[in-house]
């Protein structure tokens, strides 16, 4: 007791201290390990690449109607980038890129594929389109517009660049050059 008849508390080192340090410098070991983990691995919390691990994306499950009425099934572009291409008869720009996309689907002879995808009138329409304009690369029907709302395709055409896991990279609306073609698979895919 003090003077004063009350007990003094004299400060005593703090008991818990060292226990925080040692709290502190896990906390920060831990942290810098997740920052070199994430910086190892760039950040990607993929499971792996899909295409090498057999398991089918999304986009690899899709089965749609070809013009001739048999089934083309997306798994086959499995590991392939494709070039999904919405046209429709109607739309002159469609009618202008398609044969410039049908060049270069053979110039690339499986590396990236090309495949059209009429979502807005029947199989008459889109054939008759594909007879005039010559073009020999994979056409479908996309019924009810299923995938022109799942890839939201607001325009005739639109062109979706997905790569071999069925990632969705780029997708445009309105015509591309050859040009525009060439600079997106040469920056997407790497191919040239």
């Amino acid at each position: 007791m003090d003077t004063n008849g009350s007990s003094a508390i004299t400060p005593t080192p703090d008991a818990g201290m060292p226990r925080r340090r040692v709290l502190g410098a896990v906390l920060l070991v831990g942290a810098v390990l997740v920052i070199g983990a994430v910086l190892f691995t760039g950040g990607n919390d993929d499971t792996g690449d899909l295409a090498q691990s057999g398991e089918l994306s999304e986009f690899h499950q899709i089965q749609v109607e070809s013009l001739d009425g048999s089934t083309l099934d997306f798994a086959q572009y499995n590991g392939t980038p494709v070039i999904l291409n919405f046209f429709a008869s109607w739309c002159g720009p469609c009618r202008a890129e398609m044969p410039v996309l049908d060049a270069l689907h053979h110039e690339w002879d499986g590396d990236v594929v090309v495949v059209g995808l009429n979502s807005v009138e029947g199989a008459e329409a889109a054939q008759s389109l594909i007879d005039d304009t010559g073009v020999t690369f994979p056409a479908a029907l996309d019924v009810d517009a299923v995938l022109l709302e799942r890839y939201e395709a607001i325009g005739m055409p639109t062109t979706v660049f997905i790569d071999g896991n069925g990632n969705v990279l780029d997708t445009w609306v309105g015509e591309l050059t050859e040009a525009d073609l060439r600079d997106r698979v040469d920056r997407f895919f790497g191919v040239s």
